[in-house]
């Protein structure tokens, strides 16, 4: 009797195991049995469960309504849309000026390329375009993620982060100039 339990048990385990499978849901309302290999911020990677050794798939986040997972937990992606839908332009902006001022970084960088490339660093800058995801914490810190993909969110998110590249390249010319001034005050006055 237990050899029969057993072989019970291990059989219903093997099942369960064999059969284990992500469901993916997109938002026309198909339903499709897939293995996630990654959510990343804007797609969703996926293989078809009927041939897990095949391509590997993607499709964007904002096509996907949510994935039920093999152990049971749902992922959902419609809030993030009716967040960015309930948010005012203003609202946006200021959550892009906010993110980009407190976790974009690289100030300190841009303060050294100011001081060794004077204005060809402001060059470099204005030809730059920061983005939330290059950022030096931003992806990692930020609570508005679901914006990421915002057109006001990224243009204020831009602006605000070359400002303040800018204003760090400034000073770092500023220095640049200020040392070999300083320099040759000390050398001619003592």
């Amino acid at each position: 009797m237990k050899k029969i339990n057993l072989f019970f048990i291990l059989f219903l385990l093997i099942f369960k195991i064999g059969n284990s499978q992500d469901y993916l849901v997109k938002k026309t309302g198909d339903s499709i049995k897939v293995k996630i290999v990654e959510v990343s911020l804007n797609e969703v990677k996926y293989k078809e469960y009927s041939n897990l050794m095949g391509i590997t798939y993607g499709i964007y986040k904002s096509e996907v309504l949510r994935i039920r997972y093999e152990n049971g937990r749902v992922e959902s992606f419609n809030i993030e849309v009716e967040l960015v839908n309930n948010m005012s332009a203003h609202e946006k902006c200021t959550c892009g000026r906010l993110d980009a001022e407190k976790y974009h970084g690289k100030k300190d960088m841009h303060f050294v390329f100011g001081m060794l490339f004077g204005v060809y660093a402001l060059v470099g800058t204005a030809a730059s375009k920061p983005l939330p995801i290059k950022g030096k914490y931003t992806y990692r810190l930020s609570e508005n993620k679901h914006l990421f993909n915002d057109s006001v969110y990224l243009k204020c998110y831009s602006k605000q982060a070359k400002k303040d590249q800018f204003s760090m390249e400034a000073w770092g010319m500023v220095v640049r100039i200020a040392i070999p001034l300083a320099i040759i005050y000390y050398i001619y006055h003592h």
